[in-house]
């Protein structure tokens, strides 16, 4: 099975199958930061702070589907190609301060991807550039 290859929801649906199909009860963390667009040290460095369970074999790491099913929505909104915080100032003159404040406050939907970077909700941009 090769790297996903697709954008917005389909390309979030495309991988949740792509997990899903996996024949066996676990999935390889290379594996699945190639589906999610990360590194394979992002995803261990997470779970060595989470002290979660992992299996080895030789020197990769295997976890459960159910876990790398969550792993994927943590991701949801990174691969449903929402800006990140500075890609949205960008777009639209607004400071990142400023952004994020108002996603803290609940005036913007933000949310935080693996790799912690702070997605913000395209729809609302638009609101955001005609104040």
């Amino acid at each position: 099975m090769g790297l996903v290859v697709g954008t917005g929801r389909d390309k979030y649906t495309q991988i949740i199958s792509g997990i899903q199909k996996h024949r066996a009860s676990t999935i390889s963390v290379p594996r699945l930061s190639k589906l999610l667009g990360v590194k394979s040290t992002t995803l261990n460095a997470r779970f060595r702070r989470q002290q979660t369970e992992l299996q080895t074999i030789g020197r990769t790491n295997f976890i459960p589907v159910e876990l790398a099913l969550d792993l994927a929505a943590v991701h949801k909104y990174a691969l449903l190609g929402w800006p990140t915080l500075e890609e949205a100032s960008q777009l639209t003159g607004v400071k990142t301060g400023t952004i994020k404040a108002r996603c803290e406050k609940g005036r913007l939907e933000g949310y935080k991807d693996l790799t912690k970077r702070l997605r913000i909700n395209p729809a609302v941009l638009e609101n955001l550039v005609s104040r």
